[in-house]
């Protein structure tokens, strides 16, 4: 067989085999239900259904965490309403409002504070030397004293009285 043979034969059979092609595409073709322009709008169809789900899924992500705030918020609100209700039982609000009245008083005092420590040391100097002075007249009439022995020989109106009986611890 000659090489122009082959090539007609060849030609020939390629022809065949794209009529069949041809026809198997055809026929493939008229089963489609869509045609390009319907094909195209569901895909544009698709792509904006995606965009809008991913703008929904970032729409309830910001809606999660916005109620995992109120949520913290709520319970913040609560444990201070807890406490307002502690502080009520304790009387702390009108702790509050006593100390906030007293507070001018106080300053006041603040300033005339010197003056009553020193008039208060004075009047207790007084009461301690008027004490020791009652101790010694009394242990000086006294018939019968009852003391330990250092306190005998340290206080002078123990050591210098005249007793009927001294007991000694």
């Amino acid at each position: 067989m000659s090489a122009k043979q082959s090539a007609t034969e060849a030609r020939a059979t390629a022809t065949t085999h794209i009529a069949a092609l041809g026809a198997q595409i055809t026929a493939l073709a008229d089963t489609i239900a869509l045609t390009r322009e319907q094909t195209a709008g569901l895909a544009a169809d698709v792509k904006a259904r995606l965009a809008a789900e991913q703008q929904a899924g970032h729409h309830y992500d910001r809606c999660k965490e916005d109620k995992d705030r109120a949520e913290e918020a709520a319970e913040r609100a609560q444990q201070a309403g807890d406490l307002t209700g502690r502080a009520e039982q304790q009387g702390w609000p009108a702790r509050f409002d006593l100390a906030r009245r007293l507070r001018p008083a106080v300053a006041a005092d603040t300033t005339r504070q010197p003056a009553l420590e020193k008039q208060y040391q004075e009047v207790q100097e007084e009461y301690e030397r008027l004490a020791r002075d009652a101790q010694s007249e009394i242990i000086k009439g006294a018939k019968l004293v009852a003391t330990t022995l250092a306190r005998f020989r340290t206080n002078r109106a123990v050591f210098e009285g005249p007793y009927d009986v001294v007991l000694v611890d």
